[in-house]
């Protein structure tokens, strides 16, 4: 299988990108794009929000720490709506971020997280892993 057709199969996977950060949210936008996902782009979790209530993404890539609802807010209401939404977070700082805690009750794992700067090969082997559950659970 060749870069085209894995691009053409990931074509049928839609993404919701929430980043406040311009920069950041340009530069995983375009990578995910260029392996032919669909992606939508969000400046904060309320605008995110707002538009699950009409479409279920197949993931939600995330910011932690974000003005007003931060990422985890997100993934809670997120979650009322479509419980087994997947949801894959990052952020710059997990300093000061206790994960073990953060996850305590919640269907997250470690592998929900991956760290900025973005190690590009890590995330696109994460996002394919979490388009693909999100495949099995419809």
């Amino acid at each position: 299988m060749g870069i085209d057709d894995v691009t053409q199969s990931n074509k049928q996977y839609e993404i919701f990108l929430v980043e406040d950060e311009p920069a950041v949210r340009l530069v995983t936008s375009t990578f995910l794009k260029r392996f032919g996902y669909n992606v939508r782009e969000f400046v904060d979790a309320k605008t995110a929000l707002v538009a699950m209530q009409t479409k279920k993404p197949n993931l939600v890539i995330s910011d932690i720490r974000m003005d007003g609802l931060n990422g985890f807010e997100l993934y809670r209401l997120a979650t009322k709506i479509y419980p087994d939404l997947q949801i894959l977070f990052s952020s710059g700082s997990y300093h000061g971020l206790d994960l073990d805690k953060m996850i305590r009750g919640t269907k997250l794992t470690h592998e929900n997280f991956v760290p900025k700067p973005l190690k590009f090969d890590l995330l696109k082997e994460r996002v394919r892993y979490f388009c693909e559950k999100s495949e099995e659970n419809k």
